[in-house]
């Protein structure tokens, strides 16, 4: 491990016996972060979804590509990258990963995703860091560039992109509305996002409507269970106070044994228990909420039933 100013560079391990570094900020509280620095390669899920859906040559989009735990490895295995972050410490990381590991590949922007071209309030704060939702922003608020998504497809030049990952803490919606255009025929990309219902609601809609808004597009949404992709319907509970899933476009959803059905009354209620008796208050808040909207669930279910009755005692009833 070599530094450079507030940066050290660690290396990681992929596919095929490669390896590329990381440029990562010193003595970071990041969780992510800390974990790549001490050789926890935490989102090696996400490179092992790029092989599956992709090929060398293919133009990957990494919306909220955070220290570049995707872009640069993306990058070192034969994949045009483009990586968008609106924090700048996020996007000088990726800089000099890039230049260190001489990836010509990888196209790196710093900029919000919105729905329209403009400047936009963001709360700089690490892995957690956002766009501030309408009327939040402090006056001091870093203000940076913002712009739809399919306008950064165009500013680098491509035509189509092959895959996409997002993780921009509540703007998912509006930056899979900017790609509608894209997501249609032969071309339209495979799109791995985090569905989390917590950043979802500061920003004014839910899960059921990003599944619903994509299934008009004709995508799947789909849980990554181990080696199994399994189908979410728009209107099925989503235990999880957060998680990455898979939204495949129809010539993936279309492939023989890919996706399997969607979850059983007992593995959606073993989900349930898992999360509703998180250690974290705000994520057994979040399924409470959850127990109370229109999501379908075994609500006969006595387990359900029972925990339930813990949350309405630790949250209060709610009226249906």
């Amino acid at each position: 491990m070599t530094s450079r100013n507030d940066f050290e560079f660690h290396a990681v391990d992929l596919p095929h016996g490669q390896t590329v570094e990381l440029a990562l900020p010193a003595a970071s509280a990041d969780p992510v972060v800390k974990a790549y620095a001490t050789g926890h390669a935490l989102n090696g899920y996400l490179i092992d979804l790029l092989l599956r859906f992709t090929q060398e040559g293919a133009n990957v989009m990494d919306l909220g590509c955070h220290v570049g735990t995707m872009s640069v490895p993306a990058a070192a295995l034969g994949r045009h990258v483009l990586a968008v972050d609106a924090s700048p410490l996020h996007v000088e990381a990726v800089r000099r990963s890039a230049e260190r590991n001489q990836l010509g590949t990888l196209k790196i922007r710093w900029c919000a995703v919105a729905r329209e071209r403009g400047e936009i309030a963001f709360n700089e704060n690490g892995l957690w860091g956002m766009v501030w939702p309408p009327g939040k922003a402090p006056p001091d608020a870093l203000r940076v560039p913002a712009l739809p998504s399919d306008a950064l497809v165009r500013d680098a030049g491509w035509s189509h992109i092959d895959f996409v990952k997002m993780d921009v803490e509540g703007s998912e919606l509006a930056a899979i509305e900017g790609l509608a255009a894209l997501m249609t025929g032969e071309k339209a990309p495979v799109i791995v996002y985090e569905s989390n219902g917590m950043t979802f609601e500061l920003f004014g809609y839910d899960i059921v409507e990003v599944r619903t808004r994509l299934e008009e597009l004709g995508y799947v949404t789909c849980r990554i269970e181990h080696d199994r992709l399994v189908y979410c319907p728009p209107l099925q509970l989503q235990p999880e106070a957060w998680l990455d899933v898979v939204a495949l476009p129809p010539r993936w959803h279309r492939v023989e044994a890919l996706v399997t059905p969607e979850w059983t009354d007992d593995e959606i209620v073993a989900r349930c228990m898992e999360w509703g008796t998180n250690e974290h208050r705000n994520v057994r808040e979040y399924l409470h909420k959850a127990f109370d909207s229109a999501s379908e669930y075994p609500r006969s279910d006595a387990r359900i039933i029972a925990l339930r009755r813990d949350l309405d005692r630790e949250f209060g009833s709610r009226a249906v």
